[in-house]
């Protein structure tokens, strides 16, 4: 069985009420996902590659978090800067050992 897309990435955007548990709503993700789906469209990429929001991935601590599929590879992406290094060396080039920076380790 193939997969219907390429890469399937999930930003979380959960906000959680001011002085609760941290979440990535609050921490930038809202704003990320906006930018990450906007230099996408700009990108011309080999098969299909779907970028969308999410509720609670339950890693705030570690966030913004994403994550991604098929693999179930999960990122922090933090800045503008990180968004664009993961556009081209996770979703263009799939160059991971320019990317270890921003993927979140099994153990963590």
């Amino acid at each position: 069985m193939s997969n219907f897309y390429t890469k399937h990435i999930f930003v979380c955007e959960n906000v959680r009420e001011a002085g609760e548990r941290v979440s990535c709503g609050r921490s930038g993700s809202i704003q990320l996902l906006a930018s990450l789906k906007k230099k996408m469209k700009d990108l011309s990429i080999q098969g299909k590659v779907r970028i969308q929001r999410a509720g609670c991935l339950d890693r705030c601590e570690l966030g913004p978090v994403q994550v991604s599929y098929p693999e179930g590879r999960w990122f922090s992406l933090r800045t503008e800067e990180d968004v664009d290094i993961f556009l081209k060396y996770y979703i263009e080039s799939e160059q991971l050992d320019k990317i270890e920076h921003l993927i979140i380790k099994e153990n963590q």
